[in-house]
């Protein structure tokens, strides 16, 4: 009976070790975990964006805008001027910049929310963390129509 066990076993562990070449890992075909990086350099694009904002029938800069770009948020100062620099999924052809009016009536009255399609050139395409380079865009034009209009 022992050596029956051992018979088994030893046939085992050889299959085992033969099924395990160099060149398949038997964990090369399981997923990561959410959250976990697969590579060292992660499937991301750097963005750096940069505009102003602005009213559209005074053509006056409108402070306190909220404006998203994918994962990241910012918010136009006291000259309409904003700056959002985020790393996040590429947006390829698609690139949306959206800008909400949040503080209501201040800063001028309370104005529509709007989306601006956006075009960022290639900034770089190696050096960066993320595996798809680093975009930018500036003089992003965004403007705002006060509701009562």
């Amino acid at each position: 009976m022992k050596k029956r066990l051992t018979e088994l076993a030893s046939s085992f562990l050889l299959l085992l070790v033969a099924g395990c070449g160099e060149d398949e890992s038997p964990w090369d075909s399981v997923a990561p975990e959410y959250g976990t990086p697969v590579d060292s350099a992660f499937d991301c694009a750097e963005y750096n964006l940069e505009g102003v904002v602005i009213e559209s029938t005074k053509g006056q800069p409108v402070e306190g805008i909220e404006l998203s770009f994918q994962h990241g948020v910012t918010h136009s100062d006291a000259e309409g001027a904003w700056h959002l620099g985020v790393e996040t999924e590429p947006c390829g052809a698609e690139c949306v910049l959206t800008a909400a009016d949040i503080d209501g009536a201040e800063h001028g009255g309370e104005h529509r929310p709007v989306t601006v399609a956006l075009a960022p050139e290639v900034k770089e395409r190696s050096g960066t963390a993320c595996a798809h380079g680093a975009f930018k865009q500036h003089d992003i034009e965004v403007s705002m129509t006060l509701v009562a209009e």
